[in-house]
């Protein structure tokens, strides 16, 4: 895909999958998923947004929807 939910879909089922009730753990494994999310996007073509435009140069690019979005999870695991 290489869009912002390469890294939100993961999160969102890391925080769900959980077990801990401590709210800094949830989030610190939201952020984690997020990050590992974004990183998956470099391998790929992006199919949405302006990046998409680029086609094939867009591989060995993160997407900065899916970065912007780790970037927020890890704040507010971090603001805990």
């Amino acid at each position: 895909r290489q869009d912002l939910m390469d890294a939100l879909i993961p999160a969102v089922e890391a925080i769900q999958a959980c077990p801990s009730d401590d709210i800094k753990e949830i989030l610190e494994a939201g952020a984690k998923a997020a990050l590992a999310g974004a990183a998956s996007t470099v391998e790929m073509k992006a199919n949405f947004g302006r990046a998409r435009n680029y086609g094939e140069r867009s591989i060995g690019y993160a997407d900065s929807g899916a970065t912007s979005w780790s970037c927020m999870f890890e704040s507010f695991a971090q603001a805990l």
